[in-house]
């Protein structure tokens, strides 16, 4: 029972462990993947005020606009030219810019650094009238959708409203960021342990950072879902609440990219229109549950084998305890209380099978003067010698020698007739006289021999235990006054 009690714990307490483990893990990589979104966030706003301070420090620029309508070529002179690349250029270098833009009302070019003009068509092509409406009122733009992007590299967009010295509309800054560079630097400051990873993705599944899972290949997660023959783990479940703007936590483990079993977390971004990942490795999360489990399910292998050990041990002497309360302390025979339960037994058998059931009771002839001539120690030892010689005359598994009491012992003999427990008795008494001891002076031999009372339950008769031992006994005083050394029968008794 305690050993039942004690596993059943066990188990609770195991899962218990499992399920808080869990909880806390969820509660961690939400807690990382919001703070990842809300840097991401700060950023982005860190980067448009970058771009609307760079724009104020620059007062020669809405003169510039206002005079570029006015001219015929709407281009730049050379001194503008020159005045402005400067600033640009350290700016992009300062912020690891890919390109820049300064445009006019008409989105032409007016300095870039690279000249692109698919990037430039790209953007415009994501312009949509809500947009450029925004764009006019003076809401800076962070732009980052890949549909439709044609080209190698992502294209990442921040762009801003300029006004000329009237306060009209009088061109736009834009520029173009590397999320591999810029997002992987502002994520990977919130990497939890050392498989963790974070990284941005749009509603198509694109990765928009580099990171340490997927930095090898190029990303397109919905592809992977697609592919056939997928395992039947869960493969980067944040694919599908992206497209719905649900947070998430995946504590159960599923396939990243490389097919490696991660835990994980996300959450959409609708300020930033992206979402943002967490991941981590399944066996590094769950390490210290593993260990703390390994620790617990050896304790509980070591305390298991102690209880069986202690129950074996308990067993043992139990059955030890029953053994000795059965055994005669002097002659190590079964004793009266043995004979008692073994001869209830044997008489309900004999009822059920109507079996023949033979009863003995034997008794040490002329004991008493042994004892007062030779002393009780030589008296014990004789009463074990025959004991033995008795218990060694009896070897089949159904028969049965018992103590019952001073120098009486009893005998009992299933599936035994009269005729032959006769031939029982005869070596009973062969096997005493055998040991030849010494007989006291009073004895009528010169060596110790027993007489035996038989009685043999034959007949269709109820007869109880008592009825039974009354008739043995009845016998063995025939024998006893018949000279003793002999086996008398009840039957033969009560003829004479």
């Amino acid at each position: 029972m305690f050993a039942l009690v004690f596993n059943l714990g066990f188990w609770i307490s195991t899962n218990c462990l499992e399920q808080r483990t869990e909880e806390t893990l969820a509660k961690v990589l939400s807690s990382l993947v919001s703070t990842s979104e809300s840097a991401l966030r700060y950023w982005v706003n860190n980067e448009l005020a970058t771009l609307n301070t760079f724009t104020e420090n620059r007062p020669y620029l809405p003169k510039i606009l206002s005079q570029l309508p006015s001219r015929a070529e709407q281009q730049l002179t050379e001194a503008e030219f020159n005045a402005l690349q400067l600033p640009f250029e350290g700016l992009a270098r300062n912020k690891n810019l890919v390109d820049y833009w300064l445009l006019d009302s008409h989105f032409k070019p007016l300095l870039s650094r690279s000249n692109d003009a698919d990037k430039l068509a790209q953007f415009r092509q994501w312009l949509t009238p809500e947009l450029m409406a925004k764009l006019h009122r003076g809401d800076d733009l962070f732009l980052h959708q890949l549909e439709g992007n044609d080209l190698d590299s992502p294209l990442v967009f921040i762009a801003h409203r300029l006004l000329n010295s009237e306060q009209q509309l009088g061109g736009y800054i834009l520029f173009q960021l590397n999320p591999k560079v810029h997002f992987t630097q502002v994520l990977q400051l919130n990497n939890y342990a050392r498989s963790g990873d974070s990284f941005a993705f749009n509603a198509d599944g694109q990765t928009l950072s580099q990171n340490r899972q997927y930095q090898s290949e190029p990303l397109n997660l919905i592809d992977r879902l697609l592919q056939p023959n997928v395992d039947k783990v869960d493969v980067s479940p944040f694919l599908r609440p992206c497209h719905q703007q649900l947070p998430g936590v995946n504590t159960d483990g599923y396939l990243n990219q490389q097919g490696k079993l991660v835990v994980g977390a996300w959450i959409w971004s609708p300020t930033l229109n992206l979402g943002v990942a967490t991941e981590m490795a399944y066996t590094e999360a769950f390490a210290v549950l593993h260990d703390t489990k390994t620790v617990l399910i050896a304790s509980q292998i070591v305390t298991n084998l102690m209880l069986l050990l202690f129950a074996y041990t308990n067993w043992r002497h139990q059955r030890r305890l029953r053994q000795i309360s059965m055994e005669d302390d002097l002659t190590g025979i079964a004793n009266r209380r043995a004979f008692d339960q073994w001869f209830t037994t044997a008489l309900a058998n004999r009822r059920r099978h109507s079996e023949p059931l033979t009863l003995m009771l034997l008794d040490v002839d002329k004991f008493k003067p042994y004892n007062d001539e030779f002393g009780h120690t030589k008296g014990d030892a004789a009463l074990k010698q025959i004991a033995s010689a008795l218990d060694n005359a009896l070897p089949r598994s159904t028969d049965l020698v018992a103590r019952y009491g001073g120098e009486e012992f009893v005998v009992a003999l299933q599936y035994t007739n009269s005729q032959q427990a006769e031939v029982v008795a005869q070596h009973l008494l062969q096997a005493v006289a055998q040991l030849d001891l010494c007989a006291s002076s009073q004895a009528a031999l010169a060596n110790v021999t027993i007489s035996i009372g038989i009685f043999c339950y034959d007949n269709d008769s109820s007869y109880s235990v008592d009825d039974l031992m009354e008739f043995a006994d009845k016998a063995l005083y025939r024998a006893k006054a018949l000279g003793g050394n002999r086996a008398e029968h009840y039957v033969t008794y009560r003829q004479s």
